[in-house]
């Protein structure tokens, strides 16, 4: 949250909670002191510091103001504070002031994970992380309609105008200190937008010690970078933070590959494809050019890539995608991606290349539309050898099936199918 530098760090104990470091108060500096080198959005780790009940000078004059502004009321940053998802703290325009001035959010914000309730450890916690200018309470569609009996809801709350790098270890220090408390066995993430680029650093950095996350479903993430904020880092007199991180062929974004995701984590990738389409403009879905989205590295890991006829900011409000979101989760089993309850259903796609593709295979895509909605389908992306895999959960139904291939005519077309729960469908 500062810029590159040499910095001396303290930590006093605001007894009275008033945001002033006074005389009567405990404080110590890091080292004696030390300098802490902090290098361009990066993140230092291990500044421990033990504040003693008394008898430390530190080299900060007493009166120091944490912040000039002091909230009316303080709110807690431990980890897994309860709060509802209407609390003043998600207004739109603070997860607006997120982005814009982040540094400014975190003095007065922070970053934390919040619950709604007391934890259950009869519960999966699912965390759900918003994206750039976001905050908890655009996950309300998704909190009302899942199964409160089976899941716990909790939420990231950050300034998404900070280097994301920074975020995703915030992410792991509130994890960490969660894990400490509760002891949970697993835990799923939710990630819309940036988002799911924070939950990727977050696994790649640090998942190695957090085997419990076994699933993670990504919604509309930029998972190429962003062009727009490049031109930004370019030609802005004011740089967001988060910008740095969202070129396309910077450090960041290349730093979420070099190495893949846990084994231990499941991921799904959901998008959408509805956007705007002109002749000076990429495909895209309303905000996030669809060569982002579906960017080629992420959906080699990826069980199955789900697309729907939305936009950015409709797909958190969509029936269809809350209904796959909902089949996923309660059917998903770590061990083997399936599970006995069963709320889905599979299908087992075989599908062939005739003499004219001899050398290429193009990467063909599965289309489902429901034939009780209308403008309803869903996108499955296949990779060239996936004929004979199973694919799946999706919700039960019937449908139309299609397929589609760049520079290829399908020989058949709409073809009915009927998916039941636990049941396996061949075309």
């Amino acid at each position: 949250m500062v810029a590159p530098g040499n910095y001396y760090v303290f930590a006093f104990w605001d007894k009275n909670n008033n945001l002033i470091y006074d005389e009567d108060e405990p404080a110590r500096q890091y080292g004696s002191p030390k300098f802490v080198s902090v290098p361009p959005g990066g993140v230092v780790l291990q500044i421990d510091i033990n504040i003693p009940e008394s008898g430390i000078t530190i080299d900060l004059p007493y009166g120091f103001e944490i912040s000039p502004v002091r909230p009316e009321k303080l709110q807690s940053r431990l980890a897994g504070a309860i709060v509802g998802l209407d609390d003043e703290r998600f207004a739109d325009e603070n997860g607006r002031r997120g982005f814009w001035e982040p540094t400014e959010f975190y003095k007065e914000f922070g970053g934390n994970i919040y619950f709604l309730e007391e934890y259950d450890p009869q519960k999966i916690p699912i965390l759900f992380i918003h994206g750039a200018g976001g905050t908890p309470a655009g996950w309300k569609y998704f909190v009302d309609n899942i199964d409160r009996t089976r899941f716990q809801p909790w939420f990231f709350y950050y300034p998404t105008g900070a280097r994301i790098k920074s975020m995703s270890y915030l992410l792991y220090w509130k994890l960490f200190n969660l894990q400490i408390k509760y002891k949970f066995a697993k835990m799923y993430i939710m990630a819309h937008s940036m988002g799911g680029l924070v939950a990727r650093s977050f696994l790649v950095d640090y998942g190695q010690l957090f085997p419990y996350v076994k699933l993670f479903i990504s919604l509309a993430t930029p998972w190429g970078g962003d062009r727009i904020a490049e031109l930004g880092v370019k030609q802005s007199p004011a740089v967001i933070p988060s910008w740095i991180d969202m070129q396309p062929e910077g450090e960041f974004i290349t730093s979420l590959y070099r190495t893949k995701l846990p084994e231990t984590t499941a991921f799904y990738m959901f998008s959408g494809h509805r956007g705007g389409r002109n002749p000076f403009q990429s495909n895209n879905d309303g905000t996030i050019s669809l060569s982002s989205i579906l960017d080629l590295r992420p959906q080699a890991e990826a069980r199955m890539n789900y697309t729907f006829n939305e936009d950015h900011a409709s797909i958190v409000f969509s029936k269809e995608v809350l209904a796959q979101y909902n089949t996923i989760i309660n059917t998903f089993d770590e061990k083997n991606g399936l599970s006995s309850r069963r709320a889905g259903g599979y299908l087992k796609l075989q599908y062939s290349y005739d003499h004219s593709f001899a050398d290429v295979r193009p990467w063909p895509s599965l289309i489902l539309r429901p034939t009780d909605k209308k403008d309803a389908e869903t996108v499955i992306t296949l990779r060239p050898d996936d004929s004979g895999r199973v694919l799946g959960p999706f919700p039960p139904g019937d449908y139309s099936a299609s397929m589609t291939a760049m520079a290829a005519r399908t020989g058949e077309k709409n073809l009915p199918l009927s998916l039941s729960r636990a049941a396996k469908q061949r075309s």
